[in-house]
């Protein structure tokens, strides 16, 4: 599984898949977004955290949709 391990690779390359879409394949695009959304919430770093807070603020509507669930199920113990 991506993002088990975390580092600043891991946050960049998952918050590069969080943002990604497919004109194509739109239900698999939301299954990836998914993913690494739940992956940069198990790395569990404030630059994670910051990657999905971006996301909610600043991403395509699926996007937003999708980092605000992942960002309402964390905990607030920073």
């Amino acid at each position: 599984r991506r993002g088990v391990l975390g580092g600043p690779e891991a946050i960049e390359a998952l918050g590069e898949g969080l943002n990604r879409g497919s004109l194509w394949s739109p239900m698999r695009a939301r299954e990836w977004r998914t993913e690494a959304a739940a992956a940069l919430a198990r790395i569990d770093l404030p630059e994670a955290r910051q990657v999905l807070e971006d996301a909610a603020e600043r991403g395509s509507f699926g996007v937003r949709k999708i980092a605000r669930r992942v960002l309402g199920g964390m905990t607030n113990a920073e």
